[in-house]
């Protein structure tokens, strides 16, 4: 993490896809909820800390799926941070860190029949169940690109290829 963004592997060529320098595109895996089919697109920007380590901020946020959800692209807005570093334990061994931040806002029209509490009781379970998987996932590829590099293989080349 302390490479130039630009030198960063995409970690898994699948899901992510380097648009320019600091700047990627993520494809999550898709989301069943109710009737709806949920493919969200985020696009991030990685930036690095002078002392190690890196911010990972979503910068615009679409989604694919169902008919009504792809209507809802201009009623959310997302603001997600993922702080990731590390530490040096007892015996020269490191520990990475990730602290994560979510927060969605969603215009529900005051015609809709599901009850705002629902939705928000369903949408924090789906968002905490995707962040459950896909931050663990992350630092497991971050990891393995690490022991890559650190074995002498400077390619850079994506470390997986999977659903994110």
């Amino acid at each position: 993490m302390q490479l130039p963004v630009e030198q960063y592997s995409v970690l898994d060529a699948e899901r992510i896809e380097r648009v320019e320098g600091n700047i990627f595109k993520c494809y999550l895996s898709r989301i069943q909820m109710f009737q709806f089919v949920i493919e969200p697109i985020l696009i991030v920007q990685v930036d690095t800390f002078d002392t190690g380590g890196c911010k990972i901020e979503v910068v615009s946020a679409d989604v694919l799926g169902s008919p009504a959800v792809v209507r809802a692209n201009d009623k959310f807005k997302i603001s997600s941070r993922n702080i990731v570093n590390w530490e040096v334990l007892p015996g020269d061994e490191k520990m990475l860190h990730s602290d994560t931040s979510l927060a969605v806002e969603l215009d529900v029209p005051r015609w809709f029949i599901i009850p705002i509490g629902s939705i928000e009781s369903t949408g924090n379970f789906v968002l905490s169940q995707t962040l459950n998987q896909v931050v663990p996932r992350f630092l497991a590829q971050l990891r393995k690109d690490y022991e890559i590099w650190a074995a002498g293989d400077d390619s850079r080349a994506p470390v997986d290829s999977g659903a994110l």
